[in-house]
């Protein structure tokens, strides 16, 4: 009796040992993505015994590949292989939220959760320097007070706005702080909020600045150097 217990205590060892509970192989990471692209969060499980979903915000998606009253959101991958991958098509603001992979319990197997944040960015949808359409001239006289207002509008998070005369950054107390204002909210989901950035510029014309192009520039994560967005004035300085 004492070999046969002897013997079921180290089966019982054995297999206690052999036995891998499931585990994350790949975990979702945190993603920016720009508005109106594809976003894929990835989930992979090893020694998967138990039920994959997605949950949004704390919501759960449900168990299918195809998400009821989500139609831009597809679970797929290779259930063979514990891959259980989140696609997000045309991304707006509202998808802007806490994503988690959920592996349900089965058996001796534990629940197991991973969280990513999904950040939905947009760049500006127009920069216009106020009551002066792009390209246009300002007639000034000479010594008289100018002062330019920009808009960088419905950008997230707010861009940023830079000042040239020509090809030369304006600094310092020509350039007013930067004001930013939210303009919308997504489904009144904070996270949806859009903002619009304001800066305006103060100068007396001089006789130099006749044909001198004044830009303002929108810096935006969403927006390629190469292709900024830009609002141009030219003064025309009328001298006595």
């Amino acid at each position: 009796m004492c070999v046969r217990s002897f013997v079921a205590v180290l089966c019982v060892l054995s297999s206690t040992q052999a036995f891998q509970q499931q585990y994350f192989r790949v975990s979702p990471r945190s993603l920016r993505v720009q508005e109106g692209a594809e976003a894929v969060l990835e989930c992979a499980v090893a020694n998967l015994a138990g039920q994959v979903q997605w949950a949004k915000d704390g919501f759960a998606l449900g168990f299918s590949s195809v998400i009821p009253g989500y139609p831009r959101y597809t679970m797929f991958g290779d259930r063979r292989h514990g891959v259980y991958n989140l696609r997000i098509v045309n991304v707006s603001l509202e998808d802007d939220a806490e994503y988690q992979c959920q592996v349900g319990p089965a058996q001796m197997h534990k629940v197991i959760r991973a969280n990513a944040t999904l950040t939905v960015i947009s760049p500006p949808t127009a920069v216009e320097i106020t009551s002066h359409p792009h390209n246009s001239k300002l007639e000034v006289r000479e010594g008289e007070d100018v002062s330019l207002e920009c808009q960088a509008k419905s950008a997230k998070p707010p861009a940023k706005l830079v000042w040239y005369r020509g090809n030369v950054e304006l600094k310092g107390d020509r350039v007013s702080k930067e004001e930013v204002k939210e303009v919308e909210s997504a489904n009144g989901n904070p996270k949806g909020t859009r903002y619009t950035t304001i800066s305006r510029v103060h100068f007396k014309a001089a006789a130099e600045d006749d044909y001198a192009d004044f830009t303002c520039e929108a810096r935006h994560e969403a927006l390629s150097r190469d292709h900024p967005m830009r609002s141009i004035v030219q003064l025309s300085v009328l001298c006595e």
